[in-house]
């Protein structure tokens, strides 16, 4: 599976190197895998801790979290596609993610069988 486009996600400079390390060391080394636990540790917990965010990371009593249903078969990428509708008509790199069966935010489902259900319920957060 690529890095499904990781180089180009909004983060600081240093976290976006990070990410590529992580991507390209587990495609770079034939039949090398990093087991699924580490994977799901190093993007949700690790990642909260880096940013501060304590309350979130783990699912545990008194903590905030999304939750995402995957088809671990089923993952992979889109074809990547160009956007033109940032301000003063600027493009951004788009490419959707493969095998996400659900996705729970606050409690609300936002994505099911794959498809966006149009809830919105989540905000912005920002690392403390």
């Amino acid at each position: 599976m690529g890095n499904c486009g990781v180089g180009f996600a909004p983060v600081r400079p240093l976290d976006r190197d990070w990410l590529i390390g992580l991507m390209e060391g587990v495609e770079d080394i034939p039949g090398a895998t990093l087991p699924l636990e580490d994977i799901v540790r190093r993007q949700t917990s690790h990642t909260a801790s880096v940013y501060g965010l304590h309350d979130r990371g783990v699912l545990a009593p008194g903590r905030k979290a999304d939750v995402n249903v995957i088809d671990y078969a089923g993952l992979g990428c889109d074809a990547p596609r160009m956007a033109y509708d940032l301000p003063a008509g600027g493009r951004r790199l788009l490419q959707g993610a493969l095998g996400y069966v659900a996705t729970v935010v606050a409690g609300r489902p936002i994505l099911e069988a794959g498809r966006p259900t149009g809830e919105l319920p989540g905000r912005l957060v920002r690392g403390g």
